[in-house]
């Protein structure tokens, strides 16, 4: 038997929520309302059509809102958001750099692509196997070669050799090494290294080459080029070295003959006895040897200049001394051409000033030759200046043929002359002066017109020195050494292997009372010591058997002898011998030819001799006419009044210059005294005025 289903639905009601029951169904369920968050109370009951059927039961409830609808949820809401934000917004950022990097390195690479395919330069990439998966760079076209055709194949197939075996075993160890890699006829120096991956493991390795071929083919040029200048450098130096020795001996060989022409002319030239005829003889050839031997030095200086074994040796001396021996020098030149000639010193010019005075004397010479040489009337002129107290300028003006303008630019070089003009001399002297200048820091230039004359102008820098002093002046040259003061005897030695030279030497010494002893090498100065110590050598350099040097060593290492002056005499035509020399050992330094003045000085300053000089004609003179003044003031005197000839007598007596020359003009007649006595009272000559008043006391 069957019964049918009884239904049975619920009702529900929310005490302060509901206010009447709702029926739910047959299951109860309280989703789909909108209840507050609270404390309810469930009440549940059973119904069937409508009626209930059973009493209600009572649930506590307790409503509580989700979490997500709580106010912390909003700030966690907002919280998240902002994080969600920043994290989308990193993530774009990231995006757009990456983009950026992308582009740059895209950029980077069109770049790289750009430069090495405008670039002689080669680029490969290479795996971990040796195989080339990447070539580029415009160095494979000029060697032949398209990137593609190396692409896919083992690098040490492409180019093989062990130096590039090496390097890429070395690039996939980790290490960076460089190679010159020959592609075809070219070179490229090409460096390996290793390559990585993202994550730092080793990839393979990477080849940048830069093509050198042109680099070693300049480079190998330069050698050449290097090779060459060095063959052309030896070349010309041993050139060089062949011409001074060549002029050493050109030198030597030419200066010995001199020695004896210039020396024995000038001791002919002395005679008294000779006749005025005889005396023009000597005296042309006097000044043969001199021309000649001023010819061998200007080829000489030349040398020297273009060798750069000229040096400067600037010093304190008297530049009017200078300037009134030029003026001396020039003046009998002068007016055996009738050319009128003067020196004009401004006062403002130094008389004392610091500067290479030998090569400022051969520069004026030969610029003050040269103006009287091309000058055939009128006159020559050198004005002497100080440029604000800077510069020292020294003018040669004439009135001579002048120089064509097309010639001025020459005149300066060597062996040059004016076309048209007297071919006398080297043509060097021009040449050499204004070399010389350079060397002194100064100039030399000209300014010449045709038909009208030329103007020399040389211009040092002017150095004073800072106190003042007197330079020791010397007798005149002019004036001959008869003998010598001390009383004592003299022995020089005399060793040359040219019997010319050594009598010429005993010719000079012997008359003033020295005694010589002759040798003709280095043995024959050793054996003449070993007799006697002398009291200076005058030796030459070069003889046979023993040299100069080599017996000056041997003498010098003798104690006894260690303190004896040993002159070289020698024909170098070299200056800086002379610093040689000396620094070897030798005392002093004689250059043949040489003049008796010369001698005598080195004799002078090594030995300390004074000599004795013959009077010339007008001391002689002054000496007479003192003398006979002296007798005629006596008898003067003599017919004085007393008082008269006391006065004079109490001047001398004093010494008193003023009281003299006031009483010479008082108690004197004759004009001829009173000019004597008055010269030698304005010269303050005490000597004179004591012996005068020793014999009117004697009277």
């Amino acid at each position: 038997m069957s019964y049918p289903e009884i239904k049975v639905d619920y009702q529900i009601r929310i005490i302060g929520f509901d206010e009447q029951w709702k029926t739910v169904g047959s299951q109860i369920t309280l989703s789909g309302r909108d209840i507050h968050s609270g404390n309810y109370i469930l009440q549940i009951r059973a119904e069937r059509s409508g009626f209930p059927i059973s009493e209600s039961i009572s649930i506590p409830l307790s409503i509580r809102k989700v979490w997500y609808k709580r106010p912390f949820a909003i700030f966690v809401y907002i919280l998240a958001g902002f994080i969600l934000g920043l994290v989308i917004i990193e993530y774009r950022r990231k995006i757009v750099l990456q983009n950026r990097a992308e582009d740059k390195l895209r950029h980077t690479e069109q770049q790289l692509h750009t430069v090495f395919q405008t670039s002689p330069m080669i680029l490969i990439t290479i795996d971990q196997f040796g195989l080339i998966y990447e070539a580029d760079g415009k160095g494979f076209t000029e060697a032949g070669l398209r990137p593609g055709d190396v692409v896919g194949r083992m690098v040490i197939h492409i180019f093989p050799g062990k130096e590039i075996e090496e390097a890429v075993r070395s690039a996939h160890n980790g290490e960076s090494t460089q190679v010159e890699l020959k592609i075809n006829k070219r070179s490229y120096q090409t460096r390996f290294v290793p390559i990585y991956d993202k994550s730092g493991n080793l990839a393979g390795a990477m080849a940048v080459g830069d093509d050198l071929t042109e680099r070693i083919a300049i480079e190998n040029e330069l050698v050449s080029a290097r090779e060459e200048a060095e063959l052309a450098k030896s070349i010309a130096e041993t050139a060089n070295k062949a011409k001074s020795l060549f002029l050493a001996s050109m030198s030597h060989e030419l200066r010995t003959p001199l020695n004896a022409i210039i020396g024995f002319s000038e001791l002919v030239g002395k005679d008294s006895s000779l006749s005025e005829k005889n005396q023009n003889f000597v005296e042309i050839l006097h000044n043969s040897g001199e021309h000649l031997l001023s010819m061998i030095n200007d080829v000489l200086d030349l040398s020297k200049i273009e060798a750069g074994r000229l040096e400067v040796i600037n010093q304190v001396f008297d530049l009017t001394v200078l300037l009134n021996d030029l003026k001396s020098m020039f003046k009998l030149l002068a007016n055996e051409k009738n050319l009128e000639f003067e020196v004009i010193i401004d006062e403002k010019v130094p008389q004392y000033i610091i500067l290479d005075e030998s090569k400022l004397r051969q520069i004026l010479i030969n610029l003050i030759g040269n103006a009287i040489k091309y000058t055939e009337k009128g006159r020559v002129e050198i004005n002497v200046n100080a440029k604000f107290q800077e510069a020292l300028s020294i003018k040669i003006k004439d009135t001579g043929r002048g120089i064509p303008k097309n010639q001025q630019k020459d005149i300066f070089e060597p062996f040059k002359q004016i076309k048209g003009y007297s071919n006398k001399g080297t043509g060097l002297g021009l040449a050499i002066s204004h070399h010389l200048s350079l060397l002194m820091n100064g100039k030399l230039n000209v300014v010449s017109n045709e038909g009208l004359g030329s103007e020399f102008m040389v211009e040092f820098p002017l150095e004073i020195p800072v106190v003042d002093f007197e330079l020791n002046s010397t007798k005149s040259n002019e004036q001959n050494v008869i003998g010598i003061q001390e009383n004592r005897r003299i022995v020089a030695d005399v060793i040359d292997d040219v019997m010319e030279n050594r009598l010429l030497i005993m010719a000079i010494l012997e008359p003033l009372g020295i005694q010589c002893r002759e040798g003709e090498n280095g043995l024959d100065a050793i054996a003449l010591v070993k007799e006697s110590i002398p009291d200076i050598i005058l030796m030459d350099i070069v003889m046979p058997k023993m040299d100069g040097m080599e017996a000056k060593d041997i003498i010098r290492n003798n104690p006894s002898l260690a303190n004896v002056p040993i002159v070289a005499v020698t024909a170098s035509g070299f200056d800086d011998e002379r610093q040689e020399l000396i620094k070897g050992g030798f005392s002093d330094y004689i250059r043949k030819p040489f003049r008796e003045q010369e001698l005598l000085e080195v004799l002078a300053k090594q030995i300390g001799i004074t000599f004795i000089y013959e009077q010339n004609e007008s001391e002689k003179k002054t000496q007479e006419r003192t003398i006979v003044s002296e007798k005629m003031l006596l008898n003067v005197l003599k017919k004085l009044k007393k008082t008269e000839k006391q006065q004079f007598i109490d001047a001398l007596d004093v010494l008193d210059m003023q009281a003299i020359i006031s009483v010479t003009k008082n108690v004197l007649i004759d004009e001829d005294l009173k000019l004597e006595l008055q010269t030698q009272a304005e010269n303050s000559n005490f000597s004179y005025f004591i012996g005068l008043s020793e014999k009117l006391d004697e009277e």
